[in-house]
């Protein structure tokens, strides 16, 4: 058997206070000797908490195997292997979570939902359209995940298809929300779109986060400030709010086509955009990740264009109550986190990955987490 074994390191005195000093940030930091073979970010990272102790529920794309690591020791202690072809082949996996300790659902290309037990077998596989819009590609990764509410399981398509052949009105047509009962083996499509003025000044690219929090469904998109909450109950969008980080004002329009892959890479890195929308139901407060733009030198490779879309320089979170108030944020110092994925939420906070691939510290050995602990001042 392989072994991971665990350390944590305690960063004393590192301590960030907001603008509004509603909220204070302390960080310590954890690491994580990676003895086999796995991603120093993985793209799936989920905390499971259950009586008999915690762990960390990965997918492992290098073994192609969702993974179980105990949280105490670090041990691998379950393998589910991940089939792409054959009898329990699920096609392209493009994301899936843990649900109540022994359930694993996944999303694969073409279009379906994919229910497997701990052997990897497949035990419901439902492909799914959308009679208004062509349903090309679907995922669920870290920042929106499969939602369970009862015997629904909630999925996002909130990528345009044809993007520099739309219009505005096909914009406000774009379902962005669609539920599989598992019970009456049916899909159902809801009106949530993108805000009415998502493409007024121009062509905003497609992308968004949720959180779920009781029976409400909160809905960020990545290039606007709004968030939807929409009720799980009756289906319905019930109320929606700007919620504007002072960090984040100007977005991409993407009203043409990039020259080259690397140029469309580049216009992401030099505009603002939000990122995760996270629930902490041990405090029962909201994060909201945010990636300021960053100057471009003219000596930057294609490469490191590349490696930048993925380990922006700086990263900030924001602090939201229930009522989606801003209790405050904070940036990050350059490099110190990896803003797009592979993080989860614990007793003691949020953990953010520092696998970083420009912080100087950077291992392909460890995975590494900064815990951040916020505290309401009064």
């Amino acid at each position: 058997m392989k072994y991971i074994y665990l350390t944590i390191l305690i960063i004393l005195g590192c301590e960030r206070k907001s603008e509004e000093n509603i909220i204070k940030f302390e960080s310590s930091r954890l690491s994580i000797p990676i003895s086999s073979v796995m991603p120093a970010n993985p793209g799936i990272t989920q905390l499971v908490e259950t009586d008999s102790g915690e762990y960390v529920f990965i997918y492992n794309n290098y073994t192609k195997a969702y993974q179980f690591l105990d949280f105490e020791n670090g041990e691998s202690v379950l393998e589910v292997p991940v089939a792409f072809e054959g009898k329990d082949g699920i096609g392209e996996l493009s994301g899936g979570r843990l649900f109540n300790h022994d359930t694993i659902w996944s999303l694969a290309n073409p279009s379906s939902i994919i229910l497997t037990n701990f052997k990897g077998e497949v035990l419901i596989k439902r492909n799914f359209i959308n009679s208004e819009t062509p349903v090309r590609y679907v995922n669920a990764f870290q920042h929106k995940p499969l939602i369970n509410h009862g015997n629904l399981m909630f999925g996002t398509q909130p990528l345009f298809v044809d993007h520099h052949n739309m219009v505005e009105d096909d914009v406000k047509k774009h379902r962005l929300i669609f539920s599989y009962d598992f019970l009456a083996d049916t899909v159902e499509w809801h009106d949530v779109f993108y805000p009415d003025d998502f493409w007024a000044n121009g062509k905003k690219l497609a992308e968004l986060s949720w959180a779920k929090r009781g029976n409400k469904l909160y809905i960020a998109p990545w290039y606007d400030h709004q968030i939807q909450i929409f009720d799980l109950d009756t289906k319905k969008v019930i109320g929606k709010k700007e919620v504007k980080s002072e960090f984040v004002a100007d977005f991409y329009y993407a009203n043409s086509l990039p020259g080259n892959q690397t140029e469309g890479l580049l216009n992401r890195l030099i505009f603002d955009r939000y990122e995760s929308l996270i629930y902490d139901h041990h405090k029962d407060i909201f994060y909201r990740i945010f990636l300021p733009k960053m100057d471009i030198l003219d000596e930057y490779s294609d490469e490191k264009i590349r490696d930048l879309n993925w380990n922006r320089p700086t990263v900030g979170v924001m602090v939201l109550d229930t009522d989606l108030n801003i209790l405050g944020e904070t940036l990050f110092k350059d490099y110190e986190v990896f803003g797009s994925y592979n993080y989860f939420v614990g007793r003691e906070g949020l953990y953010l990955s520092a696998n970083n691939v420009f912080n100087p510290e950077y291992s392909e050995e460890f995975l590494r987490y900064l815990l951040i602990n916020f505290e309401v001042t009064d």
